[in-house]
This record gives C-alpha cells, structure tokens and sequence, in this order.
C-alpha cells in the first residue's frame, strides 16, 4: 500500500510494522534439527505436559503438505455465525490469495519496526539478534523503534495500548525527521 501511495505522489513519511518478520527472517535451522529440539524440549517438560506439546507441534506440520486456508471462527456453526461472520471469512479468503501472490519490493523510504519482546510462539530453534527482524535488507532506512513485553499475539490487549501508543509517536516523529 505504502509503493501505491508512493507512486500516486503522496507522502508516506514512515511504514510503521507490527512484529512482521522479512521473508527468510529469521534463519531457522533445517526441519531435522527443529525436530530433535521440540523432542527434547517435550521430555524436559515430563509426561504430563509432553504430549500435549509434541501433538501441538505435529499439528503444524500439517502446513508443510496442505496449504492452510484461513478460517475466522472455526467453532462457529454456519447458521450461529451469521451474515457479519460469512462475509468477514470472506474477506480471509480474498486476503489470503492476494497475499500469496504478492511480491516483495524494495522500500524506498523510512520502515520502523515495533516488536514483541517474547518470540517463543514463533519457534524453536530461531536466532533473531536483527532487532529490525531482517527488514534492514527490505528498505533503504530500515530502523527499530522499541518493543513491548509480550507476545505476538497480545500487542493489541489494553494493557499495552499505551505503551504502544508511546512507541506509535516515536515513529511519526521518526517520519517528520526523513520527510525534512
């Protein structure tokens, strides 16, 4: 969006990304080493706790043969789901396939990137010291901008709103310093 704005004339003194990793970023270590590290990670975890963790891992693998199409509310039977649910599911589809063929550019201009500060869920075995997750490849000012404790997942909990709002004013004031 921001390459469209761009080429229409308009300003875009700053791309701001929410913990988004470049492609190819981080550096994963081949899928056998991955394995044998989820495997150890589970039988320190004890037998309560260890099959839990291996079943959820296995489960991902399924992404490695079938391509997962994205489905909002899964739980939801189609007829308690309603209109407002079948259209938002939708609107995943249209996205998902729009993103799939959606190349890469260069970035011209100044990309800030929030992170979060745990990245357990992304995965074992991941070696991330590129504070701008790999982004500094992508664009021609890239820069981190600060992170939040949490996770992923919880960036946009009220809990860390203001904390987020604080780092989202850091990088505007990021992208009046480029645009002077």
């Amino acid at each position: 969006m921001a390459h469209q704005l761009r080429r229409e004339g308009k300003s875009v003194p700053v791309l701001i990304l929410l913990d988004d990793y470049a492609p190819g970023h981080p550096q994963l270590p081949p899928f056998f080493v991955r394995a044998l590290l989820h495997v150890r990670e589970a039988v320190k975890l004890g037998p309560l706790q260890m099959w839990p963790y291996l079943i959820k891992y296995t489960m991902r693998l399924k992404r490695l043969v079938v391509e997962v199409q994205p489905k909002l509310y899964e739980g939801l039977r189609e007829e308690h789901a309603g209109a407002l649910m079948t259209d938002l599911n939708r609107g995943a589809q249209i996205i998902f396939r729009a993103s799939k063929q959606y190349r890469l550019q260069h970035y011209p201009g100044c990309l800030a990137v929030i992170t979060a500060e745990d990245i357990s869920e992304f995965g074992i075995g991941a070696f991330d010291d590129d504070p701008t997750r790999g982004w500094k490849h992508w664009a021609a000012d890239a820069r981190f901008a600060g992170s939040l404790p949490c996770a992923h997942t919880n960036m946009l909990d009220v809990e860390h709103a203001a904390g987020l709002a604080g780092l989202l004013a850091a990088c505007l004031d990021l992208g009046s310093e480029s645009a002077a």
